[in-house]
């Protein structure tokens, strides 16, 4: 390739990305409206009691969005598990006659290194729950909410799994992860319902400061029960998810 069309090149590259620089730096300086993103901040914690901007937006400003989006979440979840229990069906039953129906292949296999990480999931998995219910909790005012909270949870459950086996693992936390996502969509759609009989739109929140024992001045907000709501529909998805795909074959 000639050096003058590498040359040509970067000089064209260089000044596009001057002018496109100048241009952004000149819109943002003579700006003389105020964005959506000014109204948020100012409103998060006027209208919905929430210096958490970004999960005010998912629960309160946007909650029907994020309804939805669980929904679809909940719905791509059984449509993997389907696809994956038909495979099983129509392919798996050769499989296990060829095993002389023994069960075998589902039994857990440590090996040498497992007693190191079967001690330390033990205890790390416990931390992880418990910050996940603190960023669940936490997320209406600080860094969290149901999304993360839900998936650090998750994550405790997949190192449970990588330690004791997805066997070892379905024994030990005999909860149908399907039903989970369905009761979250419920409290997330029953929060939005009670708004009605306040004579408020759906979805609508309400927030006040109440002096509880022990906690003294606590801020609580209806918001709170969407968001876990969203905390067991994500968990429940993701553990579908993961619980069709990576069970032990």
């Amino acid at each position: 390739m000639p050096l003058r069309f590498k040359l040509s090149n970067a000089v064209i590259s260089i000044g596009v990305g001057v002018v496109v620089t100048l241009v952004a730096l000149a819109a943002l300086g003579g700006r003389s409206f105020d964005t959506i993103a000014d109204y948020y901040t100012d409103a998060s914690y006027k209208l919905a009691g929430g210096k958490n901007v970004v999960n005010v937006i998912l629960v309160d400003f946007r909650g029907f969005d994020t309804l939805l989006e669980i929904t679809v979440l909940g719905i791509a979840s059984l449509g993997i598990y389907s696809l994956i229990k038909l495979t099983a069906a129509n392919g798996g039953s050769g499989k296990a006659q060829r095993d002389g129906g023994s069960d075998k292949h589902n039994l857990y296999l440590p090996s040498g290194n497992d007693v190191i990480l079967r001690t330390i999931s033990k205890a790390v998995m416990f931390v992880i729950l418990i910050f996940s219910f603190f960023l669940l909790l936490a997320g209406h005012n600080h860094p969290g909410g149901g999304f993360i909270g839900a998936l650090m949870s998750a994550s405790a459950l997949v190192l449970l799994a990588m330690a004791f086996g997805m066997k070892a693992t379905e024994r030990t936390v005999p909860v149908n992860f399907r039903k989970v996502t369905a009761v979250g969509l419920m409290v997330a759609l029953l929060t939005g319902i009670g708004s009605f009989f306040f004579g408020a739109p759906f979805l609508s929140h309400a927030f006040g400061h109440f002096q509880l024992p022990l906690l003294g001045d606590t801020e609580l907000a209806t918001a709170m029960l969407f968001d876990f709501g969203v905390y067991l529909a994500v968990l429940g998805v993701t553990m579908t998810i993961i619980f069709s795909i990576g069970r032990d074959k």
